[in-house]
C-alpha cells in the first residue's frame, strides 16, 4: 500500500468540521502530536527496523545499542554465528532485569533481555563463549517517531489508514479550541480506563488499523504472572492478554 497523501490533504479534509482551525507553526505541533500517537501506539511495520548485530563477549551482560533511532524493542534473539547454518534463539523482553555475572550462559541458556535507557540491553545472564564460538544479539526494534517539520509532509502510513488521522486531528484542533465534543479519557470506580468523544473516534479507527495491520506481538511472560501477562514493549488493545 502506498503513501501519497500530504498532512495538507489531511487538513482540508478536516477544517470544516472544526471552525477557525489556527495557522502557521501550531499546525506543524497538532499534526506531529498526532503522528507521534499513531507511531507509538503499536509496532506498525512502518515504524521497525532491524538491529545493528551487537556481538558478544565472554563474561559480559550488558551492551551498548548502537542504533541511535532506537526507540523501542520488538524482538531480540541470540544467533551463533560460527555454525552453518546459524542459531539463532528468540528470547522473552522484560521490563527489569538485574545484574548476574556470577551466572553465564550459552545460546539457549538465555532466556530473556531487557533495554535499560534505549541505550544498552542487558541479558538475564553473563554470556558464555568459549574456543571459536562466536554470537551476536539479534531482531527488530520500533525506531523513534519521523518527526513532522511541514505540513507538506507525506504521511508515513499507507493511504488505507489516512481516516485514522483525520479524525486525530479532528481531536488535536478540537482541545486546542477547548470545543466540548474533544473527550478524552476517562476512569470509571474500578480504574479501568475508556475513552470518550472524538478521542474514543480516533482511538478505535487507531485499534482497527493495528488489528488490520496485525501487529500486536505476543506478551513478555513474567515469573509471577498467572492469568494473563503485561508486555512491557507498547500497549495492546486492553493492556493484559
Amino acid at each position: 500500500m502506498a503513501s501519497t497523501y500530504t498532512w495538507d490533504n489531511i487538513l482540508t479534509f478536516v477544517k470544516p468540521y472544526v471552525r477557525d482551525i489556527p495557522t502557521g507553526d501550531i499546525n506543524v505541533l497538532a499534526i506531529d502530536r498526532i503522528n507521534r500517537t499513531m507511531w507509538k501506539r503499536f509496532f506498525f511495520h512502518w515504524t521497525l527496523a532491524d538491529l545493528t548485530a551487537i556481538s558478544l563477549s565472554d563474561g559480559a551482560q550488558d551492551y551498548a545499542i548502537a542504533d541511535s533511532d532506537f526507540y523501542r524493542p520488538f524482538r531480540l534473539r541470540l544467533t551463533q554465528t560460527d555454525v552453518t547454518p546459524d542459531a539463532s534463539n528468540d528470547v522473552d523482553i522484560l521490563e527489569f532485569l538485574p545484574p548476574q555475572l556470577n551466572v553465564q550462559g550459552g545460546l539457549y541458556d538465555v532466556r530473556a533481555m531487557s533495554v535499560i535507557k534505549t541505550t544498552s540491553i542487558r541479558l538475564d545472564r553473563a554470556a558464555s563463549i568459549t574456543g571459536s564460538t562466536t554470537m551476536q544479539i539479534d531482531g527488530e526494534y520500533q525506531t523513534v517517531p519521523t518527526k513532522i517539520t511541514a505540513t507538506s509532509s507525506t504521511i508515513v502510513f499507507p493511504d488505507d489508514y489516512v481516516d485514522v488521522a483525520q479524525e486525530g486531528l479532528k481531536w488535536a484542533y478540537m482541545v486546542l479550541r477547548g470545543d466540548n465534543r474533544a473527550g478524552g479519557v476517562a476512569f470509571d470506580p474500578r480504574g479501568l480506563r475508556s475513552f470518550t468523544g472524538q478521542y474514543a473516534v480516533f482511538m478505535s479507527l487507531l485499534d482497527d488499523m493495528a488489528k488490520a495491520e496485525d501487529t500486536i506481538p505476543e506478551p513478555v511472560r513474567f515469573p509471577s504472572d498467572t492469568m494473563g501477562t503485561a508486555r512491557a514493549t507498547g500497549n495492546d488493545l486492553f493492556g493484559w492478554r
